[in-house]
């Protein structure tokens, strides 16, 4: 992997680690408003995947708000938001292979997880903006979330099992 991909996998490990360590509101706020603008400057491809977590980090950092009612709700809700915009950026500007060849260096198994994970974020938002797409096909307004969720967790369980599945024969045909 060249050099570039590393950069960008320790720029991500550093900024997740300050982000966890920072604390109060007004400097999470400020993370935030950077993250977006950084997002929002880097065009389109990006912007149409933020628009599938704006719903449900507003829900969490309510949540986060609501059941704490305190000044650490909002940093909590805050810091969960910047950590996903911040993995958001990295699998935005990172291509599969790269996020591939950058985790070589790690054990096997750790690193397939890794790599997984981080290739199917933008699965899974392209399969929201797909299921969303045809929900308003079929003429349904959108203020709820649940004829998107549903449809989205069945078909990222699906994926999920056949992955699965794959995995185990190709352990069982190594063995």
């Amino acid at each position: 992997a060249g050099m570039k991909q590393y950069l960008k996998l320790i720029a991500l490990i550093f900024s997740s680690a300050l982000i966890l360590r920072l604390e109060g509101p007004s400097l999470q706020a400020a993370v935030f408003g950077l993250l977006v603008l950084v997002l929002l400057a880097l065009g389109q491809k990006i912007w149409s995947r933020l628009k599938f977590l704006i719903p449900p980090l507003i829900l969490i950092a309510g949540l986060q708000v609501l059941f704490n009612r305190s000044l650490a709700g909002l940093t909590a809700g805050f810091k969960i938001t910047n950590m996903s915009l911040i993995v958001l950026l990295y699998t935005g500007t990172t291509s599969p292979g790269e996020i591939s060849r950058v985790f070589r260096f790690l054990p096997v198994g750790l690193a397939l997880t890794l790599t997984i994970a981080l290739n199917l974020i933008p699965i899974i938002l392209q399969e929201a903006q797909k299921i969303r797409l045809v929900q308003i096909s079929r003429g349904k307004r959108l203020p709820n979330p649940l004829p998107i969720i549903v449809p989205l967790l069945h078909r990222t369980l699906q994926r999920s099992q056949q992955l699965a599945i794959i995995l185990e024969t190709r352990k069982k045909a190594k063995t």
